[in-house]
């Protein structure tokens, strides 16, 4: 059940420009020019893919980073407040991100 929105997006790339807006999962044909297309036509993808990635593992890093400090902050250390900003921390956890975006 999960995966079925992936399985739909491969199945969506391999299809026809006729077929792309009918809904049925298969198609009369499946074509990889589309692939091809991608890969002679726009020879920055890959590049635009490297940068991405960096970025998202730098963003990860320094995420896990500030998280690690703070987490060892409030298990070890006691200060002022420390109460209410535990309740802070978990109710936005509560929040989901489709939530914060529509604020």
């Amino acid at each position: 059940m999960t995966l079925t929105p992936l399985i739909w997006l491969v199945a969506a790339t391999l299809k026809d420009e006729k077929d792309l807006f009918h809904y049925t999962f298969f198609c009369s044909a499946y074509l990889n020019t589309n692939y091809l297309q991608l890969f002679v036509s726009k020879p920055s993808f890959f590049r635009s893919l490297i940068n991405s990635t960096f970025s998202s593992c730098i963003v990860v890093l320094v995420l896990l980073l500030f998280s690690s400090l703070s987490g060892l902050a409030m298990a070890k250390y006691d200060f002022k407040g420390q109460k209410p900003f535990m309740l802070l921390m978990l109710c936005t956890m509560l929040i989901t991100g489709q939530g914060v975006m529509a604020l």
